[in-house]
């Protein structure tokens, strides 16, 4: 490459040298960080290669890469608290990340085992930093700080009950975009049958908990861990038996359940903080969507009730059924809710579909049916539309062999029984509603940093990081480019 076409020349570099600091950070924040780092590396001038590590130009590529984003990362804590490395750090991370997702260079930048036994509840918080693992024989939640040089168990809510009986847990999260510092709720639907060990007489119990949890802020303002703390306790209705899947939205809690004597899966929505204030007598709001075992669901802002069943998506505005403190269920053949819209999908699985991705005006849905991996944006307005939205396809999905794989906003793995990565990556639709971009690549895992078998896997997109749990250890892989 001749003097001249170099990005950065070196007498360009001696004329910016002249230049006071203040303007000449100004100009750094014009360059795209490849730049920035190029000037850095150069060492054509102490005094440019120190403006490179200004804390003013990383914030502003921080902060672009979040208004940017249609569905913005969550940063811990407030950005004026993060220093200018810790800036850097984090943004080169989100950028590698993205680089290092659709590389084709065999291998993931790092692979580490950590020698854990994980049962079956397992959530990886937005950032790709702590992992939440609730124990499915006791409640107990235990988090784990997966950017530590050992990655161990710290306990974050103690057992909730004794070993020994039958037990049932189902575990929400809401996460709280509007606070400065990272934090979220947790909702734990606790079903215990259990033998007391003084009298032998069983007993059953079912609870729903609800706990806040925060990160802790050491001196220096750094996030050092997470504790939690109880906001609600409050029995289920005594009709409620067991518990098939809940969802979580600020103060309202949803679940679906079989009453006694019923072959038809209720859903009842709740709010539950007056049900705390009024345990043995809280009102909620009972719907019906027709029989079936619905697997998941999803609150939406305005008392919108998204429900997944196999072959249909539908949408359901809770707010037109009045609240009641009745304990009987509505005749299994009474008109069921109607829907604001639903929609059939040929070959749609509810396990085979992301978390939904909110942001201010909308929430995504990405799935897999009929071997093709689709689109779906919900505009989450006051006055939704009574029409479904458009279903965009985004790319075959064949190679996947049927096995479903974790689906995050834009990017998506499996892990499978060979040790390949099969690595997706799809962008949001055109504005003509058309699919962009998507592609995939295969990289390898060592076999001896896989578990044997494989039960799925969770994925942070934002960071590049994926856990693999197994029920004796798990596996911790790092896409990001600034783990190599």
């Amino acid at each position: 490459m001749k003097m001249t076409d170099a990005p950065l020349q070196i007498q360009t570099a001696s004329k910016l040298a002249v230049l006071p600091p203040e303007l000449l950070t100004e100009v750094l924040t014009l360059l795209t960080w490849k730049d920035i780092l190029q000037m850095r590396c150069a060492q054509t001038c102490r005094l440019l290669a120190g403006i490179t590590r200004t804390r003013a130009i990383w914030a502003r590529l921080v902060m672009e890469c979040i208004s940017s984003a249609a569905y913005p990362p969550r940063l811990e804590r407030p950005i004026d608290m993060y220093t200018s490395d810790e800036l850097e750090h984090l943004f080169l991370l989100w950028s590698s990340a993205d680089v290092g997702w659709r590389r084709s260079d065999a291998r993931p930048a790092r692979a580490r085992v950590s020698a854990t036994r994980l049962p079956e509840k397992v959530h990886l918080v937005p950032g790709g930093r702590w992992l939440l693992v609730t124990s499915v024989q006791t409640g107990a939640v235990t988090y784990y700080d997966l950017d530590a040089e050992t990655i161990s168990g710290v306990l974050l809510i103690p057992d909730q009950i004794v070993r020994g009986g039958w037990f049932n847990l189902q575990v929400a999260i809401d996460f709280h975009d509007e606070s400065p510092v990272l934090s979220f709720t947790i909702a734990l639907s606790l079903s215990d049958r259990s033998q007391d060990p003084n009298t032998f007489e069983w007993y059953d119990r079912e609870i729903i908990q609800i706990w806040t949890v925060g990160v802790l802020l050491n001196e220096s303002q750094k996030a050092v861990g997470l504790e939690a703390r109880q906001l609600a306790y409050f029995p289920h209705r005594p009709m409620i038996t067991t518990v098939l899947a809940i969802s979580l939205l600020g103060s309202t809690i949803a679940f679906r359940a079989f009453p006694p004597g019923s072959s038809t899966a209720y859903t009842y929505v709740v709010d539950w903080v007056h049900a705390n204030q009024n345990p043995t007598m809280y009102a909620w709001r009972m719907l019906n969507p027709r029989r079936g075992s619905d697997s998941r669901m999803h609150l939406l802002p305005n008392s919108r009730l998204l429900i997944l069943r196999d072959r249909n998506i539908s949408l359901f505005d809770y707010s037109t059924i009045p609240e009641t403190t009745d304990m009987a269920p509505q005749d299994e053949d009474s008109p069921w809710l109607d829907y604001t819209w639903t929609v059939k999908v040929s070959g749609f699985e509810p396990q085979a579909s992301s978390i939904h991705f909110l942001n201010s005006n909308s929430a995504r849905l990405v799935f897999i049916a009929d071997d093709i991996l689709h689109s779906m944006i919900i505009d989450t307005d006051p006055h939704f539309p009574t029409t479904p939205p458009p279903i965009v396809a985004l790319m075959d999905a064949s190679f996947l062999d049927c096995r479903p794989p974790a689906l995050g906003c834009n990017r998506g793995i499996l892990v499978d029984h060979e040790h390949r990565a099969w690595l997706m990556h799809y962008a949001l639709p055109n504005a003509d509603g058309t699919p962009g971009q998507a592609s995939y690549i295969q990289k390898h895992i060592s076999a001896e940093l896989t578990p044997s078998v494989i039960k799925g896997q969770i994925l942070d997109e934002q960071s590049g990081r994926v856990v693999i749990p197994d029920n004796f250890q798990m596996t911790v892989v790092d896409f990001a480019l600034v783990f190599s």
